[in-house]
């Protein structure tokens, strides 16, 4: 499989998880993410997910914990 068809499909994937996961999901998703040490995955899906909107159509907002997983995820990757 080419990469480039990879990334296409990675970063598709990344956006229907932002847009159908709630903070708890997140959440859950990222305690996963955070022991196979996927932190560009988690950032990227922080930013996308706080530029989507809720269920109610509404701007996501994220929690202190949740913006700690952003931050380290950030940190682990050497940003």
């Amino acid at each position: 499989m080419p990469l480039g068809i990879f990334n296409q499909w990675a970063c598709s994937r990344l956006q229907v998880l932002s847009q159908t996961l709630d903070v708890q999901g997140l959440m859950d998703l990222f305690a996963d993410w955070m022991t196979s040490q996927r932190w560009n995955d988690m950032k990227q899906l922080f930013e996308l997910w706080v530029m989507s909107l809720d269920n109610n159509g509404k701007p996501n907002r994220p929690d202190v914990s949740l913006y700690n997983h952003y931050l380290r995820a950030n940190l682990m990757l050497g940003a």
